[in-house]
């Protein structure tokens, strides 16, 4: 065969992107329909006839050692948690091809919890044997259960932390426990409560030390998002800018310490809230009605019919312990075994500024039972107000009179301190309650409170400084956002 004719010939032939000319016989059209098929057919979009919608894509994202993610029928599309797993805008038409995009199949990028127990034999073909996973996913949920033609929904945020860790796929490896990968028997659900707190960041931040301390880490941790908050959708932000909410929280901070009297307090706090309020209705008109907690325990019905587990299982805090409340009075029959931790109740809520009631009750309790009569209780070997003054003991009432004058005299003049990290620091009257504040939470930190308290009335501010900068600014630039370091500060701190 003549080279010169065959290239000519080649030329010749349609290129892909040209119009084909259409068949003259039906000879023609059988091959044309042969090569048509048999393109289909070996392409990776052969298996789009399958039930998932995300089989269309899935072949295009490499295999991990530990498969594909998110799962077929996972109503969570729960994936192993990196930086990018975000949910996808409410916008998004194409959100399940674009969550799936998120997937990264690099298991040296996911977020892992540290390694409990002794699993140093499977450690040497699995580097990440005897360690739980935490995974990223999303549900959705209708944005108004009263109105069953509203098609408007919301997008909930979910972390879990799998105790179980991944089963690797590979052929030549075999686990240790045939549950590895497995979805624990129960699913610990966890609410921090705020409002406004994070579901997904607690769960980040504490599901493995929970899971040890109220199961012997037998169960899965699961916190989210609750609706309008943090990455659930719609998220309520009345602030053009993070930077603005920032601002305005500085402001906010001083009205107690600039206010002449209680009823000046009482009147500024009420314009603040107010002016919150037209925020909120200027950006998001009518979404406000739509996050009320009784919205929210429907959600939690959702998550646990999505988690297929007969009742809910659960720790929840604080303002958590309202929704928690809440959810038990419309679903009894689905509540199981639920810590209510900080318990409020929830009936105060329907009076004005009930909810500040139920809250500064706990408070109260917390801080002159909790933290001064523990103080007292200790010692001075372990709380250092509880030293003796002037060889006399130190005595609950006494106490409490010696730190209500400390108190009172940063409303005259606040103290300040230099602190190498932030630099020059102010420690008003309102920045040192909602400090003390955050500590009744934890009575791990008392000892800490007590020193920095103690310095303060010797007139050093330096720990009273570092531990409201501490609680009032989370960002460092140095650290890497990973729940194992996390784990591994509370560890150093002998929190778990």
């Amino acid at each position: 065969m003549n080279k010169f004719r065959s290239s000519a010939a080649l030329e010749k032939r349609p290129s892909l992107a040209a119009p084909l000319s259409e068949p003259k016989s039906v000879r023609e059209w059988i091959v044309l329909g042969l090569v048509v098929g048999s393109l289909v057919w070996f392409s990776p979009f052969s298996k789009c006839h399958s039930n998932s919608p995300l089989s269309c894509f899935k072949t295009q994202i490499p295999d991990s050692p530990y498969g594909k993610f998110p799962k077929p029928h996972d109503p969570f599309r729960f994936q192993p948690c990196t930086p990018r797993t975000t949910p996808p805008p409410l916008d998004d038409v194409e959100f399940e091809k674009s969550w799936f995009g998120l997937f990264d199949p690099n298991p040296a990028h996911w977020s892992w919890g540290l390694t409990v127990g002794n699993s140093s034999d499977g450690r040497k073909e699995d580097p990440y044997a005897g360690r739980g996973i935490f995974m990223c996913g999303f549900l959705d949920v209708p944005l108004d259960y009263t109105n069953k033609s509203n098609n408007r929904i919301a997008r909930l945020a979910v972390t879990k932390f799998q105790v179980s860790g991944l089963a690797r796929i590979s052929s030549t490896y075999t686990a240790l426990d045939d549950q590895v990968g497995r979805k624990s028997e129960r699913t610990i659900i966890i609410e921090p409560g705020g409002p406004g707190g994070s579901g997904t960041s607690y769960a980040w931040r504490a599901g493995q030390n929970i899971t040890e301390r109220l199961s012997d880490g037998k169960f899965d941790i699961l916190g989210w998002d609750p609706r309008g908050v943090n990455m659930s959708q719609p998220a309520v932000a009345c602030f053009p800018h993070d930077a603005d909410r920032d601002h305005w929280e500085l402001l906010v901070s001083k009205h107690r310490s600039v206010s002449a009297s209680h009823r000046d307090q009482v009147e500024l706090v009420d314009a603040m809230n107010a002016a919150v309020m037209r925020a909120c209705w200027e950006r998001h008109g009518d979404l406000g009605r739509f996050v009320s907690t009784a919205f929210v325990a429907r959600d939690l019905e959702q998550i646990r019919a999505a988690l297929g587990e007969n009742e809910v299982t659960g720790n929840f805090v604080s303002y958590g312990t309202g929704i928690a409340q809440t959810y038990v009075s419309m679903f009894p029959n689905r509540s199981g075994r639920m810590i209510l931790d900080g318990t409020e109740y929830v009936k105060d809520h329907r009076l004005r500024g009930g909810f500040g009631w139920a809250a500064l009750d706990n408070a109260t309790d917390a801080w002159r039972d909790g933290f001064l009569g523990e103080c007292v209780n200790a010692g001075s070997r372990y709380c250092a107000l509880a030293k003796s003054r002037n060889g006399k003991p130190v005595t609950l009432d006494g106490l409490q009179s010696r730190l209500e004058t400390l108190l009172s005299s940063l409303f005259d003049r606040p103290a300040s301190a230099y602190i190498p990290t932030s630099g020059p620091v102010v420690v008003t009257y309102s920045a040192l309650v909602n400090t003390i504040y955050g500590a009744m939470y934890n009575a791990q930190s008392w000892p800490a409170l007590a020193e920095a308290l103690l310095g303060l009335e010797e007139g050093n501010a330096t720990l009273a400084a570092t531990l409201i900068d501490k609680t009032s600014w989370y960002f460092n630039p140095e650290s890497l956002a990973s729940p194992v370091l996390s784990l591994l500060l509370q560890k150093s701190l002998g929190l778990w």
